[in-house]
């Protein structure tokens, strides 16, 4: 059973019993032409998870720069450069029975590695699923378009045992996850 969350909203979930976690990033190929230098170039967007202690501050990234968490609890399935192709083009998942305990937040993030705005993007999306493709929730990063060049999307936010799935929807520019840092910690520990 799926839900569509809104920003704000959040859904509880059992840490245990959910484990494997996987987030994909999908979104439709859509070539762009650059009138001035008379060439097409695709949009190439990147899923990111940022893994945050209790203070706010980055303990570790999986990126497609970076596929693996130090502990292995968070691995991302490699960079697709075009969104061509079917379902999730990216996959980042998510082992919360091995995650490190000084881990409180993982936060997920979208960039336009290529730069353009989601103005241009088509049917982009995330979505939370279990390891067996049971989706749990989604989110849909392009309904309302505009200029911005990354999202901070969703976060995982341990509570005990169990995790809550906040939908944040944050619109900024930023060209890599480390750019978006600023704006994680000041909604995570807002």
């Amino acid at each position: 059973m799926s839900t569509s969350l809104q920003p704000g909203q959040q859904v509880i979930l059992d840490g245990t019993a959910l484990t494997p976690l996987r987030v994909g990033l999908g979104w439709d190929s859509t070539d762009t032409e650059e009138v001035l230098l008379a060439r097409t170039r695709t949009i190439d967007l990147d899923l990111g998870c940022l893994l945050l202690d209790r203070s706010g501050s980055v303990v570790d990234t999986a990126t497609s720069a970076h596929l693996r968490s130090k502990d292995g609890s968070v691995t991302h399935s490699g960079d697709n450069m075009t969104g061509a192709g079917a379902g999730d083009d990216e996959v980042i998942t998510v082992d919360l029975t091995t995650l490190h305990p000084a881990v409180t937040h993982l936060a997920f993030t979208v960039v336009s590695i290529t730069g353009q705005n989601f103005a241009h993007i088509d049917n982009a999306y995330c979505r939370v699923t279990t390891e067996t493709d049971q989706e749990i929730a989604r989110f849909d990063l392009t309904e309302t378009g505009g200029t911005h060049t990354a999202q901070f999307t969703a976060s995982l936010t341990r509570a005990g045992s169990d995790f809550a799935l906040k939908s944040h929807g944050v619109h900024t520019d930023a060209r890599t996850h480390d750019e978006l840092i600023p704006t994680v910690v000041s909604q995570l520990l807002d």
